[in-house]
Order: C-alpha cells, then structure tokens, then sequence
C-alpha cells in the first residue's frame, strides 16, 4: 500500500529535533518508538530515496537517516 503524504511527512519529522535545530539519525526502534513506523514502512521511505540505511548495524538495530531529498519533501521545519 502506497504511503500518503501525510504520513510520510509525519515518518519523515522524527528526525529532526527541535532543541538541537537539526535531523538526527535514528534507529529502527527509535524510529517505531516515536511514530510506529513499521519495517515495511521503513522499506518503502529507502526504496524512495527519502532515507538511507546504513549498512552499519547499532547491535541488532539498523540505522537510518534521512537524505536530502527527505529534507527537501519535508520543507523547512523550523
């Protein structure tokens, strides 16, 4: 199921972080943590190119980060 820009704009905010004024990467329990983003959900944000994975495991967890063009889908948040 194709994810709505609503959602996907509600995936994409939880990297950024007001306090620091910047995006943070997050794992992918942090990640399902403050929104519920799922796995497949994850699979869909990368296969976009509005996230990245990193190869680079944190214990079990996978890290991602959001990529300029998740920025940019995002607009200026602050």
């Amino acid at each position: 199921m194709a994810m709505t820009p609503h959602a996907t704009r509600e995936a994409l905010t939880c990297f950024w972080r007001r306090n620091r004024e910047t995006f943070v990467p997050l794992t992918s329990d942090e990640w399902d943590r403050y929104a519920g983003i799922s796995p497949s959900v994850r699979g869909q944000l990368v296969k976009r190119g509005l996230v990245s994975a990193s190869n680079a495991k944190f214990g079990r967890l996978t890290v991602y980060d959001i990529t300029e063009a998740g920025r940019t889908m995002l607009g200026d948040v602050a």
